[in-house]
């Protein structure tokens, strides 16, 4: 999703969409209504009036034409009837559309085959999602029957290799590779109506009806190629019965080892234009969200790639309803967050003396009477005490000088300048870590991880993290004692230490460190989304989700904000974040997106949001600096 407007950016030609009908065994040469200074040609998948094993061929491409054939495998007759097919003529490049739609286009010269080697595709910019993808051989070099497949998609690339007939699939001369990439999704392009994307991973040797997401006025031009390399048996796409409303397609092999063309699932990406004709695009603006951020700093934006923070949701995460329901305020749980210097004296660590007079503790933090725990805390640093009509969780992160140890501690306090400091001590995680564990008293989860930093509400980058939401556990949160662990499950270690009595919950799959999101096949415009902060928080929850950590204990449903977001979001936006004036449109996207959010019940160590062989959204890129 881009958060700017951008466009001023100059509009070009750079492709062609049509389509042939009748294309033969013999070469037959398409002319093209504009002229290009580096075509890449798309053109598949074949229609299957023949039932051999085929793919089109392309021999030779020019400025202004290209000329293609319906190649059959060597142990064919090499006659074939005729096909049909549609083909798309792109410049290379990075373009833009205008919806803000990301296209790269390229080539490379490879002898790649699937059976010993494959070239890995790196994107000149990172995707925000996981791009849907084709690639096809532009050039005739070697005379064998051959074609493309892919493998390993996500937003900064996939691989590629040639693939020969299932008896012959050991080399292949080399031969320029055309690919291209562009982002999920519907749209219109050039008043032309389209939509990307992909069948998930279902589709075999029988039929496979797509279903299009919209209807088009009559048949459109399909581009497909297979996204996934799950059977190793060489294989290609083919279709049949494409209408306004749909299309058959299937996994074809061929018959040069053996008689068998069984076939396991493979995902099958495709692109959908409603008609014929010239295409335009932009080249991005430097300033567009479509640039993803090479590098990062640790304390801005925390923990390993593969944290459980900054993992995108995964392909294969199964969705099923979390039935959250308006509450009567929006909310927030506000965290601590301090990043101390040498300079900030070690200062001892008490347990609190109470839940609402937290100041006035004695006891060591760990619960163990031989402990003493010193951290290093700035000098003049005040955190308000609780009282009886005010009890904030402050969960607190606090990064000490070394830049690597961040100290967990929940509820903290600290009155007069110099005193002690109070609080349960939670332990410490590594920045550079995976970053699981914190001072959420409910779940055991990070302070740091998930938490919404100032600016993230505000400025016009989207949030490219997980987030973390408080629930009130009284109606949702699940408990069973006969569980093996009751009331909470992966990443959560605990649940509240009155879970027994006050989870009242009935989904079995809902309870305390439970993944929420909202499915992919949800769209802004259909919950009413409009602001610039709704915005960025559906995106967020639907590319990465959002961890129950904590217990709201009344009925409202709290996402964990950084203090001081509150007070920036109001200068921001002239409105307050928290509301309970439901006839706002805050309030009212607020729930919007927390009534659309779904359990991920699939979410577990060893696949983490799911798992699947795509993310939702580009992975986090390395540290500036360890």
């Amino acid at each position: 999703m881009m958060f700017e407007d951008f466009s001023d950016a100059q509009s070009m030609l750079i492709g062609e969409i049509g389509q042939v009908i009748d294309l033969k065994h013999v070469s037959q040469t398409i002319v093209l209504e504009n002229s290009y200074a580096n075509p890449v040609v798309f053109a598949q998948p074949l229609s299957r009036n023949g039932s051999d094993p085929a793919v089109v061929r392309i021999e030779d491409i020019k400025a202004d034409r290209f000329t293609a054939r319906v190649q059959e495998p060597n142990y064919k007759d090499g006659r074939h009837t005729g096909e049909n097919f549609s083909y798309l003529v792109l410049e290379a490049g990075t373009w833009e559309l205008e919806n803000d739609t990301q296209l790269e286009v390229g080539t490379l010269n490879s002898d790649a085959v699937t059976n010993s080697d494959w070239e890995q595709i790196d994107f000149s910019t990172d995707f925000l999602n996981t791009p849907t993808t084709f690639s096809q051989v532009q050039t005739d070099n070697g005379s064998n029957f051959v074609r493309t497949r892919q493998k390993n998609t996500s937003a900064r690339g996939f691989s590629l290799a040639m693939e020969e007939e299932e008896v012959l699939n050991t080399s292949h001369p080399a031969e320029t590779l055309g690919w291209m990439a562009i982002s999920a999704g519907a749209g219109s392009w050039n008043g032309l109506s389209y939509q990307a994307g992909n069948t998930g991973n279902r589709v075999t040797h029988e039929w496979s009806t797509l279903k299009f997401e919209n209807s088009f006025e009559r048949a459109p031009q399909l581009l497909a190629s297979l996204a996934t390399y799950d059977g190793t048996d060489s294989a290609g796409v083919r279709y049949q019965n494409v209408n306004s409303q749909g299309v058959q397609m299937m996994v074809e092999e061929d018959t040069s080892r053996d008689l068998e063309q069984s076939h396991t699932t493979e995902d099958i990406n495709f692109l959908l234009i409603g008609g014929s004709g010239t295409l335009t695009a932009s080249t991005p603006s430097t300033s567009s969200q479509t640039f993803f951020p090479k590098t990062r700093e640790a304390w801005e934006w925390p923990f390993a790639t593969e944290s459980i923070w900054n993992l995108p949701l995964g392909s294969n995460a199964v969705y099923q309803p979390a039935n959250l329901e308006t509450g009567l305020w929006t909310s927030a749980d506000n965290e601590l967050l301090f990043q101390v210097s040498e300079n900030a004296p070690l200062t001892r660590l008490y347990a609190p003396g109470s839940w609402t007079n937290r100041a006035s503790g004695t006891k060591s933090p760990t619960g163990n009477p031989a402990d003493e725990i010193y951290i290093r805390f700035p000098k003049d640093q005040l955190v308000a005490d609780a009282s009886p009509s005010s009890t904030p969780n402050n969960v607190a992160s606090i990064l000490q000088p070394d830049g690597e140890t961040v100290v967990a501690v929940a509820p903290l306090a600290r009155t007069k300048p110099g005193d002690s400091v109070y609080g349960w001590y939670y332990g410490e995680e590594n920045i550079y870590g995976t970053g699981i564990t914190g001072a959420h008293g409910g779940s055991g989860l990070s302070g740091l991880g998930g938490s919404i930093r100032l600016g993230e509400l505000s400025d016009s980058e989207p949030i490219r993290h997980a987030l973390k939401i408080n629930v009130w556990a009284d109606k949702y949160l699940y408990y069973d004692n006969a569980d093996k662990t009751p009331g909470y499950r992966w990443p959560a270690y605990k649940a509240d230490n009155y879970a027994a009595d006050n989870y009242g919950g009935t989904n079995a799959n809902f309870e305390m460190g439970s993944l929420l999101a909202i499915p992919p096949n949800v769209t802004p415009e259909q919950l009413g989304i409009e602001s610039l902060p709704a915005l960025k928080l559906f995106y967020a929850l639907q590319d990465y989700g959002t961890y129950v950590v904590d217990d709201t204990a009344w009925n409202v449903s709290a996402f964990n904000l950084q203090q001081g977001v509150e007070e920036k979001f109001e200068q921001t936006y002239g409105y307050t974040y928290s509301t309970n004036d439901q006839n706002s449109q805050w309030f009212q996207e607020y729930y919007a997106l927390v009534e659309s959010l779904h359990l991920v019940t699939n979410n577990r160590p060893t696949a983490i949001g799911g798992g699947g062989d795509t993310r939702r959204a580009p992975l986090a890129p390395h540290f500036a600096s360890n």
